[in-house]
């Protein structure tokens, strides 16, 4: 009797000391499982925001930064990864326009513009003998675009003979000019006094106009009182 109740107590000591073993082994399991830091959510993406696809194999590519001196407590320096893209391949420039080739202007050729102004208008002389030849100038500035060949002048000579007026028109025409544009240049006319008209002496006092003309405008004029004797 004595001997099967040493048995169930050797038996019952071992169970009890079973459970305590099992109980350490498995608080022991929590306290590592407990102690394990949980894996870091993968971040997520915001819209418009793109996402760097995972490189398998080896170290993954480190993403070109831009340097911030200072921006670390203690005065360090960081660098702040930026992402690539190619040039013209961004979300707002798309593709880029090829510019146009520009259409070679023609040349424009200028419109001819005569014109011309007058100035120091003169003669040879104040007395001129019968018979002779009364020549008189004047100053053309070309203040157009093209050479002046030709310039035309009316002379007018006026007489009053016994309180009766008399006159009469000559025509000059002052060809081979080549006066270039912007250039100044004198231009002489010439006018022959007969001896006598229509039987009368031409002595006497005279009044002479000269007017200019330059593609049929008139472009000066010059009086002046001559003598003939």
């Amino acid at each position: 009797m004595d001997a099967k109740i040493l048995k169930l107590t050797v038996f019952c000591a071992f169970i009890v000391v079973a459970v305590i073993v099992a109980g350490c082994i498995f608080s022991s399991i929590n306290d590592v499982a407990e102690s394990t830091p949980e894996p870091c959510p993968s971040p997520s993406t915001s819209p418009g925001q793109t996402v760097p696809p995972s490189q398998s194999g080896g170290s993954p590519t480190p993403v070109p930064g831009v340097y911030i001196p200072g921006t670390i407590g203690g005065g360090n320096s960081v660098y702040i990864p930026v992402p690539t893209q190619a040039p013209g391949t961004g979300p707002s420039q798309g593709t880029p326009t090829p510019m146009p080739t520009p259409t070679p202007v023609p040349a424009v050729t200028p419109v001819p513009v005569i014109s011309a102004t007058t100035s120091d208008w003169g003669s040879d002389k104040d007395v001129y003998p019968r018979g002779s030849t009364a020549t008189g100038w004047v100053y053309v500035t070309n203040t157009g675009n093209v050479p002046i060949d030709r310039v035309d002048f009316i002379i007018l000579i006026q007489r009053t003979i016994f309180f009766v007026p008399v006159s009469k028109t000559f025509t000059y025409n002052a060809t081979g000019l080549n006066i270039q544009p912007g250039s100044k240049q004198q231009v002489a006319f010439s006018l022959s006094i007969p001896a006598d008209y229509e039987g009368i002496s031409t002595a006497g006092d005279y009044r002479l106009t000269a007017t200019a003309y330059l593609g049929g405008n008139q472009i000066g004029s010059y009086s002046k009182n001559l003598k003939i004797v």
